[in-house]
């Protein structure tokens, strides 16, 4: 009898011990794997910065029809994207340009992800036919919207989100009370890939015969290189460049002076 009391009494000791182990390597299998995961995913989505560059115009609805592009729909929404792989919508914009400033334009460094936010509005007179529209008149629009950008197993991943209008004045076609005075668009700008390798276009139509267009160029840089939000015009802002050096170029002379 004694000797089945001890023999009881061992093994429920060893079978807490037993469970109280298999217990311990579970929690600390899973806190490896946990970590693992964290690890793995630090790893493979890593912070990056661009510099953004875009445009907004109106173009002939004629025009970029006429280039064929490979336009791709966002969900109930008039706009659509494509690549300018062929810069020939950025030349449509520069000829453009030339004769009418564009509608908004901007360059800033995004770093974050999924969300940088931005927004602008504009307004800008527009030249009608004044036999048919007594008012004064504008072009005018808004976005409200966010960017972002971030290294995906070493790739640089894009992304554009955000809402646009734009409304401008018919030439005629409306009544006395002013009713029907514009050709208006409104939607959802969309975009999630890999960083654009030629510039990015949101494209819809306003009124019949016009385009609402987005031209967005999207360059990596460095941690290096300092932060940037410059409101338009470009053209102006990346001449600063040659001013500065300009102003730096009396220096030799100074040096020589002091000799």
């Amino acid at each position: 009898m004694p000797e089945r009391d001890l023999t009881s009494e061992s093994v429920v000791p060893s079978s807490g011990k037993s469970w109280g182990l298999r217990f311990s390597l579970g929690a600390m299998m899973l806190i490896v794997a946990l970590f693992a995961g964290v690890f793995g995913y630090l790893s493979y989505f890593r912070p990056a910065r661009c510099l953004v560059t875009y445009q907004v115009t109106t173009l002939s609805a004629q025009d970029v029809k006429a280039l064929g592009l490979d336009f791709h729909a966002i969900g109930d929404s008039p706009y659509r994207w494509a690549f300018d792989s062929n810069d020939a919508v950025a030349q449509l914009v520069r000829q453009k340009n030339q004769v009418e400033k564009p509608l908004y334009e901007k360059q800033l460094t995004v770093a974050n992800w999924p969300r940088q936010a931005d927004t602008y509005t504009y307004i800008r007179p527009a030249a009608i036919n004044t036999a048919t529209s007594p008012h004064p008149e504008f072009k005018s629009g808004e976005f409200a919207g966010f960017w972002g950008v971030r290294k995906a197993g070493g790739q640089l991943v894009f992304r554009a989100e955000g809402i646009a209008t734009h409304r401008q004045p018919r030439e005629a076609g409306f009544g006395v009370n002013g009713n029907g005075r514009f050709d208006e668009v409104a939607g959802k700008l969309a975009y999630e890939g890999k960083l654009p390798a030629s510039r990015l276009i949101f494209a819809a139509p306003v009124g019949d015969n016009l385009i609402h267009l987005f031209l967005i160029e999207a360059q990596e840089a460095s941690a290096q290189e300092p932060f940037v939000y410059r409101p338009g015009p470009i053209d102006l802002l990346e001449k600063q460049p040659e001013s500065t050096t300009e102003q730096q170029a009396p220096q030799p002379e100074a040096g020589h002076n002091d000799e």
